[in-house]
């Protein structure tokens, strides 16, 4: 018997709502997986036994997914608590005066460098296009 025919038995027999003696089950179930591991065994394939391929017992499942709500909390709670440790942002002057001075003075320093950069910006262009002036005078010739 193939595991489809045997898992269908099985359904089959839980439908009828059979009362079954106490052990039956486990002791059908050993027998099934008995069987089933010689004829595996005899084509030369692992044993896996049934409930291992109907997966995990669903005790196994409950506890899977309780400790992940857990963990899922352990996360959150820490998330919080570095979150709420935190100084809030505060601001660096208390005169208004003295921090429209250094602002002031921050926007000149991006200012020199930025012209800078485009005046260096500017070099280059200016050497790329002697550079394509000469190409194109020997491409020409």
């Amino acid at each position: 018997m193939d595991d489809k025919r045997i898992d269908e038995l099985i359904n089959e027999a839980l439908r009828e709502d059979m009362a079954l003696p106490d052990g039956l089950a486990e002791r059908l179930e050993r027998r099934l997986d008995s069987i089933a591991s010689r004829a595996e065994e005899e084509a030369g394939a692992p044993r896996v036994s049934i409930r291992a391929r109907e997966g995990r017992s669903p005790r196994r499942r409950f506890l899977y997914a309780l400790s992940g709500v857990a963990a899922a909390l352990i996360g959150v709670v820490c998330y919080i608590g570095i979150e709420s440790a935190r100084p809030a942002k505060a601001d660096t002057f208390t005169d208004p005066r003295e921090a429209a001075l250094v602002a002031q003075d921050a926007l000149a320093l991006l200012s020199r460098n930025l012209n800078k950069g485009l005046e260096q910006a500017r070099e280059a262009n200016r050497e790329i296009t002697r550079i394509q002036d000469i190409v194109n005078k020997h491409l020409n010739d």
